[in-house]
């Protein structure tokens, strides 16, 4: 995933989180999406930069900032899904608890992720996940606002919490890091989780799979964990990609429904 941000001085950012499919060749740039950002609302705001080639299909939309300024994110999807693009638009996120570096504190991510997990219930959409070092007070918040759909991003738990996870009626996606050497207790993770609960993803730029591990993660480097992870899974390689896609379109249509 890569975001773009509409970055705030003395605030944390806007953020769409731009979701590239592995088979998604030739997509269309969602820069009307991209053009909504309302900036009269984000004082400061700088310029929305897309890297030119890059492709993708949906989008999701998370906030991390100060729990006064998260009306900005609720005005913005709900005017996305009041327009033409509506179907464009994927989730609410990532939003989740980072305790690893603890940029900001506790209290001001919690209140941020209490209000997205809610937004994303209100709006029917899948709620994107991010948990550092923080499983036990994510679980808990999750199961208190209870979204009907959600994708536990870049998961690095296991076994155990995988099940937590899986029992809240959630997807897991895992990124490059599956493919470590080390990453034994994550590699027993992704065995256990059912295969149509399964999704992967490339992190990028960071946590890039082997051969590339130590270098910048680009995109096109999620075939590896593919491979690695159909053969941990025993499924012959194409049929897994398919069950994956058919995974992201059961989301999609799920959450089209609760919509309705």
């Amino acid at each position: 995933m890569r975001a773009v941000r509409a970055a705030r001085r003395g605030y944390a950012s806007l953020a769409l989180t731009l979701l590239l499919l592995a088979s998604g060749a030739g997509l269309m740039v969602l820069k009307s999406v991209v053009d909504r950002i309302p900036r009269q609302k984000i004082p400061g705001a700088s310029i929305i930069y897309i890297p030119s080639g890059k492709f993708l299909k949906y989008a999701t939309l998370g906030y991390s900032s100060l729990a006064a300024d998260l009306i900005y994110l609720s005005d913005f999807a709900n005017d996305v899904l009041d327009s033409p693009d509506a179907d464009l638009l994927f989730g609410i996120g990532e939003a989740g608890l980072d305790y690893f570096r603890m940029r900001k504190p506790k209290e001001m991510q919690v209140r941020s992720f209490e209000y997205q997990a809610e937004l994303a219930k209100t709006l029917g959409l899948p709620l994107v996940v991010h948990s550092r070092d923080a499983m036990p007070d994510t679980l808990e918040i999750l199961r208190r606002t209870a979204p009907p759909l959600g994708v536990m991003h870049c998961f690095s738990g296991d076994r155990e919490i995988a099940m937590s996870v899986l029992d809240l009626g959630f997807h897991i996606s895992f990124a490059g890091n599956l493919t470590y050497r080390s990453a034994v207790d994550l590699q027993e993770s992704a065995r256990y989780v059912p295969l149509d609960r399964l999704l992967l993803e490339t992190d990028a730029p960071f946590l890039a799979p082997v051969p590339h591990r130590g270098k910048r993660c680009r995109p096109e480097h999620v075939v590896h964990t593919y491979e690695f992870c159909a053969d941990l899974k025993k499924e012959p390689l194409a049929r897994f990609a398919d069950q994956l896609n058919r995974n992201f379109d059961a989301l999609l249509s799920a959450s089209r429904r609760l919509r309705k």
